[in-house]
């Protein structure tokens, strides 16, 4: 049985810059959301309350988890995407 996971994504514009790339990124600190995810679950994006907003936040997206992936940024290549190349 799938799990829902509520996920707050501030104001929003770098979730919408790197979805583009279909990858959204957690920091590292956030470890039991990481241990607990699994491939099927859902997740809720979530927009911070705007100045004149009525509700606490907007849901900007769902979707179904796939799968965790380690940034790999080496000295010389970079193995996963970098900051600018995200959006």
């Amino acid at each position: 049985m799938s799990k829902h996971y509520i996920l707050r994504v501030g104001h929003g514009n770098n979730f919408k810059n790197s979805s583009n790339v279909s990858i959204w990124a957690v920091k590292s600190r956030n470890k039991s959301f990481l241990k607990k995810v699994k491939e099927g679950d859902k997740l809720w994006f979530i927009k911070n309350k705007e100045k004149g907003d009525i509700y606490n936040g907007k849901i900007i997206a769902v979707a179904d988890f796939v799968s965790k992936n380690e940034r790999v940024i080496g000295p010389l290549i970079a193995i996963t995407p970098n900051n600018d190349e995200l959006g």
